[in-house]
């Protein structure tokens, strides 16, 4: 049975788009970049430890270990969110991911699937700094071709040659 986290973190990056070969399990999700770069994304608090409202994104040499972390901040990709007036929060709420004493999930504003995509988007903006380039030809670019003049005869010695 998997946890809140390894179910949001599957919908995120299950389908192998952002992240090579995912492995999500319990508050994490594994993957692969290329050769030996490895990422492991998971949900993680800043400043209160019951409130996830960031996604941390380690890139790892899978021999040398962490590369580079990165914290990406839901509030900063998905703005303070509207909601209904039965709520104390008037100006809005900033999306995060809620413990309440062992219950996890979203504190009253769920994430839309434009949300999801926009977390998606700023997540493989980031892992493709590490990734391996390669050269991509494109069969629209014009092609270089050189032109060669004609060649020229040489005179023939001898008989008749003036």
């Amino acid at each position: 049975m998997s946890n809140f986290f390894e179910q949001e973190l599957w919908h995120l990056f299950g389908d192998g788009k952002v992240i090579g070969s995912p492995t999500c399990l319990v508050q994490a999700c594994f993957g692969t970049l290329g050769k030996d770069l490895r990422v492991r994304v998971e949900f993680t608090y800043v400043s209160n430890y019951k409130i996830y409202s960031a996604l941390k994104l380690t890139v790892l040499n899978r021999t040398n270990g962490p590369v580079d972390i990165q914290l990406l901040h839901l509030i900063d990709l998905l703005g303070i969110k509207p909601i209904s007036n039965r709520s104390k929060q008037t100006d809005g709420v900033a999306p995060h991911i809620w413990d309440d004493s062992g219950r996890i999930h979203w504190f009253i504003y769920h994430p839309t699937e434009d949300d999801y995509e926009t977390i998606r988007q700023a997540v493989k903006q980031y892992l493709d700094v590490f990734r391996d380039r390669q050269q991509k030809s494109t069969q629209d670019s014009p092609k270089r071709v050189y032109v060669r003049p004609p060649r020229r005869r040489a005179a023939r010695k001898g008989k008749g040659a003036r």
